[in-house]
């Protein structure tokens, strides 16, 4: 039997319970994942003093961290739920973010970025895996809709200000940055799953 689906508007949807929370975790997932590629290297290069080659060799370490994390996010989800698999993702990502405040060592620096990736890689996916169970087949179609737009104000603002913040300070700012967000995804995360539950 196909489940009949309905067409909420903005406000309906903005008053299911968790639905905010949702749409801050894909915001800073977004956001985070965004700066990390468009702004690691200035960071390497402008605050850490690398040549342009080692930034560029390190980031490409964050690429494969993220490509990594969406594969094997696949693989366990066999034996671990998808919020299982975001919080395991937080936690890399939170140790890679540690790796980025002391990347003065290019091999530090690697670590850090590859871990980012590798932390960051699930949760979208999995943010996006559990819209039906979140908020039921029925609406999980309206309620997709509004977090692909939070996930693309992410992709648009975040790396823009953590330029603008660069230009105004320097791109020491990067790792702070970052880490806002993190603690911003975690506070909504722990009360996505407060409401949900």
């Amino acid at each position: 039997m196909v489940q009949e689906t309905k067409a909420l508007t903005f406000s309906e949807i903005a008053n299911i319970p968790g639905v905010k929370g949702m749409w801050c975790l894909f915001l800073t997932s977004c956001a985070i994942e965004y700066t990390c590629g468009g702004w690691g290297s200035a960071f390497l290069v402008e605050y850490r003093h690398m040549t342009a080659e080692q930034a560029a060799r390190i980031l490409m370490f964050y690429y494969i961290g993220m490509a990594v994390g969406r594969f094997l996010s696949g693989v366990v989800a066999a034996w671990l739920d998808s919020w299982r698999i975001i919080q395991l993702g937080q936690v890399i990502l939170g140790m890679a973010i540690i790796f980025l405040f002391l990347s003065g060592d290019s091999y530090l620096a690697a670590i850090g970025f590859l871990m980012a990736g590798l932390g960051n890689g699930p949760l979208f996916p999995n943010f996006n895996y559990l819209t039906p169970q979140n908020f039921g087949a029925d609406v999980s179609q309206s309620v997709m809709g509004t977090q692909m737009a939070a996930s693309y104000i992410g992709i648009m603002l975040a790396p823009a200000v953590c330029g603008m913040l660069g230009q105004f300070a320097d791109m020491g700012i990067f790792p702070v940055y970052v880490l806002f967000f993190y603690v911003v995804l975690m506070v909504s995360s722990w009360k996505v799953r407060h409401v949900l539950a």
